[in-house]
């Protein structure tokens, strides 16, 4: 359940692609075994299913995930990923790193949080104003 490769500039390597969504890795662990890489809901929900490697088809079971490694996550943080709210109007480029930290300040962001404009001084979600 990984980012949409048609939000990231440039081309995107099919090592940072997971085999089960067919999108860019997200919150990417791997199997310590094989080494292969996966997004941590994809792999856990394939695995209710099935105890492979969709991969190479070894045996596999959730204690054999581990956090993907510091290179893998590196390359991903860099990557350059347009705002989930470019179809809003957003028109922001930023590293994976930033997106999460970004989304939660975007203007665009109906869920923002902000004060009322009526002065009571509750902090309420913008599409609630």
């Amino acid at each position: 359940m990984g980012f949409d490769i048609h939000r990231f500039q440039g081309v995107v390597d099919e090592e940072l692609i997971c085999s089960i969504c067919q999108s860019v890795l997200e919150d990417p662990v791997q199997i310590q075994q094989c080494e292969h890489s996966y997004c941590n809901d994809c792999i856990r929900e394939w695995l209710k299913r099935k105890r492979t490697c969709p991969q190479d088809c070894k045996e596999v079971s959730e204690k054999d995930l581990l956090p993907a490694s510091r290179l893998l996550r590196n390359l991903l943080g860099r990557m350059i990923i347009t705002c989930d709210f470019v179809d809003e109007g957003c028109s922001e480029l930023l590293s994976l790193d930033a997106l999460q930290s970004h989304v939660s300040t975007c203007v665009y962001n109906a869920r923002r949080l902000q004060p009322c404009d009526q002065g009571c001084g509750e902090i309420i979600a913008k599409n609630e104003v």
